[in-house]
């Protein structure tokens, strides 16, 4: 039975004599905070406790588990990562705007979370579709103190709402919260500037890098005509996919799901993460 008092969770924790096991020990809690953590964790989570006792989830966007026509098996912990889905370029998009909602709405039910770079175009549609569904979706505006023409934000019980008055700190919010990139439209020069930032991180990071999907072939010519400006070579554009219809959306979703979970171990993930600003510290002392 699993310790419930401090002094059963003191004796449980190992001792220098015991710390070292096997791979499956060092998964284990080591310390009093993490067994206390990990025992608070499963009295708020008993479903998910026994989900992990199960087979796991081929198909991430469902609570229950399922039998999958393909021997691949999506995690926990790959559901969590591909959560959040940005989607770029949607004010000036010409995707057919039912077609549009009615993925939303699919992709809304199975628990995505929806970043819309607007609120006009198809993400007016994906509004839409959040308030016929009961659901949220959030809207990052751009609002400048010095440029009156960015678009109103929105107020609504399906639409959360962003605001910067910083174009940067916009595209930082979307490099930070997304999981997956789609671009629908390469529509003004801010959906360039951030589809151009999206392709270096694919540079720099490699298998590591966040996904892109991008919606329509017109992709196909616009990435060979940037990668033969900017000498991107085939291993930097291997996280980028090109679909043809909107329809085709949720499926590559799926399949960029599975194909994360089969080269998970080939992926180079820093277990460091080093947050520190040279200079940073210049108002703490005498200088």
């Amino acid at each position: 039975s699993e310790p419930t008092t401090i002094s059963e969770l003191q004796n449980s924790v190992p001792t220098e004599d015991t710390a070292i096991g096997t791979d499956s020990d060092l998964n284990s809690p080591q310390t009093i905070s993490e067994i206390i953590d990990k025992k608070s964790e499963e009295d708020n989570n008993p479903e998910e406790v026994a989900a992990e006792n199960t087979s796991n989830v081929l198909d991430i966007n469902t609570n229950k588990n399922i039998e999958a026509s393909t021997n691949v098996s999506i995690d926990k912990e790959t559901k969590m990562l591909f959560s959040k889905i940005g989607l770029i370029g949607l004010k000036k998009s010409n995707i057919d705007t039912i077609e549009f909602k009615n993925v939303t709405k699919t992709l809304l039910g199975k628990k995505y979370s929806l970043i819309l770079d607007s609120a006009e175009g198809l993400g007016k549609s994906a509004v839409e579709a959040a308030k016929e569904s009961s659901s949220k979706v959030t809207t990052v505006y751009l609002k400048s103190f010095l440029n009156q023409d960015e678009e109103q934000a929105n107020s609504s019980d399906a639409e959360i709402s962003v605001i910067y008055s910083n174009y940067l700190e916009k595209l930082k919010h979307f490099i930070k919260e997304s999981r997956v990139f789609v671009f629908f439209s390469l529509s003004d020069i801010e959906v360039l500037s951030m589809f151009s930032t999206v392709l270096d991180l694919q540079k720099i990071y490699k298998n590591s890098s966040k996904p892109i999907v991008c919606v329509g072939d017109e992709w196909n010519s616009i990435i060979e005509q940037i990668a033969t400006l900017t000498e991107l070579t085939a291993e930097d554009k291997k996280n980028i996919r090109v679909i043809s219809s909107i329809n085709d959306f949720d499926q590559s979703l799926t399949d960029i799901q599975n194909q994360y979970s089969s080269n998970k171990n080939d992926i180079n993930m820093p277990k460091v993460v080093d947050r520190r600003v040279e200079g940073d510290e210049k108002d703490l002392v005498l200088y």
